[in-house]
């Protein structure tokens, strides 16, 4: 084998390479909501569940873009109080921003190994008790089907049943007996 055949393999070897490490390192970038987007799944694929309770919406505006919807929570994990925020922009359908009031109890799903991360909403996932309960009331919900309720028969118009207690007592045989009414 020649020199120069050598030298164009390595060569061509060397620039294959380069151009594999650019695309498998440089090329495809996750952009913040991808990656807000997986932290929000694989806490609620394995995230551990929190009382805890909303503290505040906020909007805030933004240039270029429409506002970002924050919602402020905090829980006590092993005593310690945690007060985060998740912005809720991308999970509108998901949420009622009008419904979230001061106070509402929430669960919060966290990471067991980092407290700290932790999501109140995701796409499969939802924290907001109001609205959980509603979801699996209108699953559960099934209308009782109606049952006819048979009707007592009529007594029959020489039974005891249609008579009045004096009546009886009149009609029992008088040999000073006293028949218990």
């Amino acid at each position: 084998m020649s020199a120069l055949r050598l030298y164009s393999l390595v060569i061509g070897g060397v620039v294959v390479a380069a151009a594999g490490a650019v695309y498998l390192f440089g090329g495809r970038r996750k952009s913040p909501e991808q990656r807000e987007r997986e932290r929000r799944e694989w806490l609620s694929s394995i995230g551990r569940i929190t009382d805890g309770t909303v503290l505040d919406m906020q909007e805030i505006p933004q240039e270029g873009r429409g506002p970002i919807q924050l919602l402020i929570y905090q829980y006590n994990i092993s005593g310690v109080d945690y007060e985060c925020s998740q912005d809720i922009t991308y999970l509108r359908q998901f949420v009622d921003v009008h419904s979230c009031r001061l106070g509402l109890p929430v669960s919060v799903k966290y990471d067991p190994r980092n407290p700290g991360n932790s999501v109140v909403i995701s796409e499969s996932w939802t924290g907001l008790r109001d609205w959980a309960e509603l979801a699996a009331a209108r699953r559960s919900f099934r209308p009782a089907p109606e049952v006819a309720v048979p009707s007592r028969p009529s007594p029959s118009p020489d039974s005891s049943e249609s008579r009045p207690a004096e009546t009886i007592a009149a009609d029992a045989p008088s040999n000073g007996a006293t028949s218990p009414v």
